[in-house]
């Protein structure tokens, strides 16, 4: 299926904008980065509150995703950030989760989630 192809592409590019930005916390300028206080809150919220991906992204092939391997690769990522809200509250800072052991894990497969949903080659 082209992206073109898809009945939800405007969410696909939403998607792919908070997993870039995912893929760049904590990793621009250490903990400090610019975008830690407010990107991934959003992203949870995007997830989770103001779509289904995060609960069953299987359901978005066709319409966010091209094929069962993009969805896979969404799941991937969004078990990660289960685990770390799990392991550490789902009410803390995000300085206090990018400060983890485990967030470089979120960092490493936003950025292949990235490399997939972005349109670009």
């Amino acid at each position: 299926m082209e992206f073109s192809k898809l009945t939800q592409p405007d969410q696909r590019k939403i998607l792919a904008r908070i997993v870039f930005d995912l893929s760049r916390i904590g990793s621009i300028s250490g903990e400090n980065s610019p975008y830690e206080e407010y990107e991934f809150g959003y992203a949870i919220n995007f997830l989770f509150d103001d779509t289904g991906i995060g609960e069953d992204p299987s359901k978005y092939i066709g319409s966010v995703f091209n094929n069962e391997a993009e969805s896979n690769m969404t799941k991937n990522l969004i078990s990660k950030i289960d685990q770390i809200l799990n392991k550490y509250g789902a009410s803390n800072p995000d300085r206090i989760y990018v400060g983890t052991s485990e967030w470089k894990d979120i960092v490493d497969s936003a950025r292949e989630l990235y490399q997939i949903l972005s349109d670009e080659p």
